[in-house]
């Protein structure tokens, strides 16, 4: 709502055309590499295990000699940094950057993400932002007319969110910790899982 209403910063719901094309995809995709090295390398910080001793407990926290209150600040501060400079890189990719291309829809999406990959995994999230990424363009032909047997529709826009929304309560319910939980993709993990089958064959 600010920001649609302030027309002299940013052109209100027209958004601000013709910017210049300083991103490309490949440095999106180098800067989000970048991101994700120095998340493991802030987690694996001092100040990464203070930030999981507050949210684990904030209590046990304080008493260890935590500053709790700059934890939360510094956390963010960082996390604001990380999505401005997403914003950023989407604009000058896409030459244009409206108020409407941050919809709720894009909220629940990422909450989605988190939920399904793990609030406690880099690699599940990562996982999870593929999987919903790569199944919102797959299911796209629900929103339109179906003719499958016996169900026939004229075209439901948002049907698809109806899977996602059922996908998010399974989550919850059936596995709250996520895909990953707090622990982080192994190909050693990956592989056992494959040959545990065949040694019990």
């Amino acid at each position: 709502m600010v920001l649609t209403n302030l027309q002299t910063v940013t052109n209100g719901t027209l958004g601000l055309k013709g910017l210049p094309k300083y991103s490309s995809t490949y440095m999106v995709w180098g800067l989000a590499f970048l991101t994700v090295i120095f998340m493991i390398a802030l987690i694996n910080s001092a100040f990464g295990r203070a930030c999981k001793a507050v949210r684990d407990n904030e209590i046990a926290a304080q008493a260890m000699g935590i500053h709790i209150a700059r934890v939360k600040i510094l956390c963010f501060t960082i996390s604001s940094f990380i999505a401005g400079v997403g914003g950023a890189l989407l604009g000058h990719l896409m030459n244009t950057i409206d108020p409407k291309m941050f919809t709720f829809s894009l909220t629940y999406n990422i909450l989605l993400i988190v939920v399904l990959g793990g609030n406690s995994s880099i690699s599940g999230s990562i996982i999870a932002s593929l999987i919903v990424t790569i199944s919102m363009e797959a299911l796209r032909f629900l929103d339109g007319p179906l003719n499958l047997l016996f169900i026939r529709t004229q075209g439901l826009p948002g049907l698809r969110m109806v899977v996602f929304s059922a996908l998010l309560m399974l989550v919850v319910i059936y596995r709250q910790e996520g895909l990953m939980g707090k622990k982080e993709f192994s190909w050693n993990a990956l592989l056992g899982v494959i040959r545990k089958p065949g040694r019990n064959a």
